[in-house]
């Protein structure tokens, strides 16, 4: 759990720098409408994937090989997107109904994180839009004092950096509420 804890906490900071705290300067953006939610008109996932896709391509970024960031909340939304339109996308609705799986949506892979913030998401060009410079790799160590206490600690450190803003879009006010 010590281990989980650092992990998360890298996570956490990975996202704040790449979305710029979810107050976009250098980073593109989209921000749904009112009315529009992915939890409300469910189909506007295609259409916001799809802007991302189109601000990268005018950035001159390729399009093939994106990853959309989702909290476990954006995952249910799109979950239930596919299967409810199963009947349009047949094998996304298949696979979301035999193992869970998002699949790709609209030529993007997802990645469910629990560090992504309520009602955003975030797109990005893997390998090209940032880095994780590596201080100190994730190490755990177990002390036992026989008959006394046992210690854990966990560490891992380093800077994520931002290195190319233009290939991040982040996408706003996913959720209605």
């Amino acid at each position: 759990k010590i281990a989980e804890g650092v992990i998360k906490a890298v996570d956490d900071e990975i996202w704040d720098v790449l979305t710029e705290s979810q107050t976009p300067s250098a980073i593109q953006s989209v921000t749904i409408a009112a009315d529009y939610a992915w939890d409300e008109a469910s189909a506007a996932i295609f259409k916001d994937i799809g802007e991302a896709k189109r601000l990268l391509g005018i950035a001159n970024y390729p399009t093939s090989g994106l990853i959309c960031f989702i909290s476990p909340q954006g995952q249910k939304d799109i979950d239930n997107y596919i299967f409810e339109k199963g009947a349009q996308a047949p094998k996304l609705g298949e696979d979301a109904a035999r193992n869970g799986s998002i699949g790709k949506v609209n030529g993007v892979s997802f990645v469910v994180s629990n560090s992504v913030t309520a009602s955003y998401a975030m797109v990005c060009v893997p390998k090209r839009c940032g880095t994780w410079k590596q201080l100190v790799g994730l190490s755990t160590m177990r002390k036992i004092d026989e008959f006394k206490s046992t210690t854990f600690r966990a560490v891992e450190m380093g800077t994520t950096q931002l290195t190319d803003p233009k290939a991040v879009v982040l996408i706003k006010n996913t959720q209605s509420a």
